[in-house]
């Protein structure tokens, strides 16, 4: 009968050993899947930063071409405007500035 009761108790004490070990491993593993969920998370973020930088890196070289554009354009309107260019366009297609009548001139208040 002893020796039944000390067997018992033996599995027991195995058991509740076994359940605690079970648990520790449960919550080791638990940690290591986080830490593991978190590195990633930082992977993920560097990615998208560098990914970003590329972005920005490209839209500030459109931008520079835009701005070149800009002012060759810009330029163009002045030259085009300009009166000397005005005058000779209008000599060489006979065009010639006549001054507009009374009823063609309307006063603004």
């Amino acid at each position: 009968m002893y020796d039944l009761i000390s067997q018992r108790y033996f599995y027991q004490k195995v058991r509740i050993k076994s359940k605690k070990r079970y648990l520790l491993l449960f919550k080791g593993i638990l940690i290591l899947l986080i830490i593991v969920l978190f590195i990633l998370t930082l992977v993920w973020f560097r990615v998208q930063n560098i990914n970003l930088g590329y972005k920005i890196s490209k839209a500030k070289a459109k931008q520079k071409s835009l701005k070149e554009i800009k002012k060759a354009l810009t330029l163009e309107i002045t030259t085009l405007t300009s009166n000397k260019v005005l005058e000779r366009n209008m000599r060489r297609y006979g065009i010639e500035l006549q001054e507009p009548d009374q009823n063609q001139i309307y006063k603004l208040k």
